[in-house]
């Protein structure tokens, strides 16, 4: 998310993301995204998301855009 440490985070659904305050925004991939690792196999995934009002909404898995 871009803040020192952040990627150290998690969040879950309608939980506030501490630094995004109470601002709405949809995270795509080209203005910020989630990265997600799965437990089994060690790969990470881009996720794109619905913030609103500073809390997770929806998340969706980023198309790769290499």
């Amino acid at each position: 998310m871009g803040d020192f440490g952040s990627c150290l985070n998690e969040y879950k659904l309608n939980e506030k993301v501490k630094e995004l305050g109470n601002m709405s925004v949809t995270l795509d991939g080209n203005n910020d995204d989630f990265i997600g690792d799965c437990d089994d196999c060690g790969k990470f995934f881009d996720f794109g998301a619905e913030i609103k009002e500073g809390m997770v909404d929806k998340v969706y898995l980023l198309q790769n855009q290499n």
